[in-house]
C-alpha cells in the first residue's frame, strides 16, 4: 500500500465533513496525486486482471473524496459556462500541447480532469466524466 492509498483510505469513512478549509495537506497532496495519475492513465479505477474487471476501491475513494473537497465554481466553456467541482482536461492547453497529446476533440466535447485520454483518440460531440480511461484507436 503506498502513501497515498494509505491517506485517502483514511479519511474516507469521515468525508461528510471534509472540505478544502479543514483537510490536511496530506489528504490534499494524496488525492490531488491520485487524480494526477488518473489523468496521465498510471492509475485506473477499474482494470482487467485475468479476465475479471476489478475496482480499485482507494482510487474510487480519491475521486469521491475529491468532490468533498472541492468547491463549485463557474468555469468559462468557450460558448457557454459551467458550475462545477472538476476542471476540464483540455482547458488551456495551447495547440502545440494539442498537437503533441495526439488527440482530436470536436466541439462541444468534454472531457474533466482525472480522465485518461489516449493518443489517437476522436472525441466527437461527448461527455468523459472523471475516472473514464478512453484507450488509443477509440472514437467516442
Amino acid at each position: 500500500m503506498n502513501s497515498s492509498e494509505k491517506i485517502i483510505n483514511e479519511h474516507f469513512e469521515n468525508r461528510a465533513g471534509l472540505n478544502s478549509d479543514n483537510a490536511g495537506r496530506d489528504l490534499l497532496d494524496a488525492v490531488a496525486d491520485a487524480l494526477a495519475g488518473l489523468n496521465e492513465g498510471r492509475l485506473r479505477v477499474a482494470e482487467k486482471t485475468d479476465g475479471n474487471w476489478v475496482v480499485n476501491q482507494w482510487i474510487k475513494k480519491a475521486v469521491l473524496l475529491s468532490f468533498a473537497l472541492n468547491r463549485n465554481r463557474v468555469m468559462a466553456g468557450g460558448f457557454t459556462s459551467y458550475y462545477d467541482k472538476v476542471n476540464m482536461r483540455f482547458s488551456g492547453l495551447t495547440a502545440d500541447e494539442f498537437a503533441r497529446s495526439g488527440v482530436r476533440v470536436v466541439p462541444p466535447a468534454v472531457a474533466r480532469y482525472g480522465s485518461y485520454i489516449a493518443p489517437n483518440v476522436v472525441l466527437m460531440p461527448s461527455y468523459v466524466n472523471i475516472g473514464a480511461y478512453v484507450d488509443t484507436g477509440t472514437m467516442v
